[in-house]
């Protein structure tokens, strides 16, 4: 009988263990990923070049007051030469009481030589967030792309940003305009739009969504992801085609719906791009 007992108090201590590391240390912790792109349109001027990408921030009333610097100082310590943001910035904005100035007096500090861009996600079109997002990205530098393009000529470098795909416009026109001879850079919130996309137009697809599931259990592995999430998970995928193309999932840095995450940590993700 006392070892039964004994061995329900491990148990129990174990799971408030579990629980505790997932629900205040997990979410608290920054991975820093990184990802060389190989390509034969990456030209001598962007040979080297730094993309640094970050995604769902899901910002709430639940988040620590230092989670945005953090997620600065990581991106600016990369020394990137672009930044872009892969969508959902808020979780739930008609619920969230905090300060919204303090975003883009952080955002605003992300220095990006060629510059900063964010596409939206599915929360980003809940009920009143739409204008305060836009005004965000807009305070904080960032060039807000929905269904747009970009052209950096001197880095032989083409950014697309599509809307998103469940919410959004889905207008594709952008991509299909791109410059076949540049390097193609594609922002889509939603990772399996990918299988939807002539592969021919794009070098480069970066995406989150997932979170990485959020939340992953050993054997089991990840126990839920949303809708347009559910082919490519999280990390990367080499799609094929004569690009060559490549998908990268980023888990994001917040957590939607439960405030835990466990065995996905958040991270930012840095891709060099080379030349082949």
């Amino acid at each position: 009988m006392q070892m039964i007992v004994t061995l329900v108090l491990v148990l129990m201590l174990a799971g408030a263990g579990v629980f505790a590391y997932a629900r205040w240390i997990e979410p608290r912790r920054l991975a820093v990923t990184q990802e060389t792109i190989c390509s034969p349109r990456v030209t001598d001027a962007s040979d080297g070049l730094k993309i640094v990408q970050f995604s769902d921030i899901h910002i709430c009333d639940d988040d620590d007051s230092g989670k945005l610097m953090r997620i600065v100082s990581a991106i600016n310590a990369q020394k990137p030469d672009i930044v872009v943001f892969t969508g959902d910035l808020f979780d739930n904005f008609p619920a969230y009481e905090g300060t919204i100035e303090s975003i883009p007096a952080a955002f605003s500090q992300i220095k990006a030589r060629y510059g900063k861009y964010a596409v939206l996600g599915n929360h980003d079109y809940e009920v009143s967030a739409l204008p305060k997002v836009r005004e965000i990205w807009s305070d904080s530098g960032f060039e807000l792309l929905q269904d747009d393009r970009v052209n950096l000529t001197e880095q032989g470098l083409c950014i697309v940003g599509m809307d998103d795909w469940l919410f959004g416009s889905c207008e594709t026109t952008c991509l299909d305009q791109a410059d076949a001879d540049a390097f193609t850079l594609l922002l889509c919130h939603e990772p399996d739009v990918a299988d939807r996309l002539d592969k021919e137009s794009f070098d480069l697809m970066l995406s989150g969504h997932t979170h990485g599931g959020q939340i992953k259990l050993p054997v089991l592995g990840i126990v839920y992801t949303p809708p347009l999430g559910r082919v490519y998970e999280e990390g990367r995928y080499e799609l094929g085609g004569k690009r060559d193309a490549v998908l990268y999932v980023n888990r994001g840095t917040g957590q939607s719906l439960l405030p835990i995450r466990f065995m996905t940590v958040p991270e930012i993700t840095v891709l060099t791009l080379k030349s082949q």
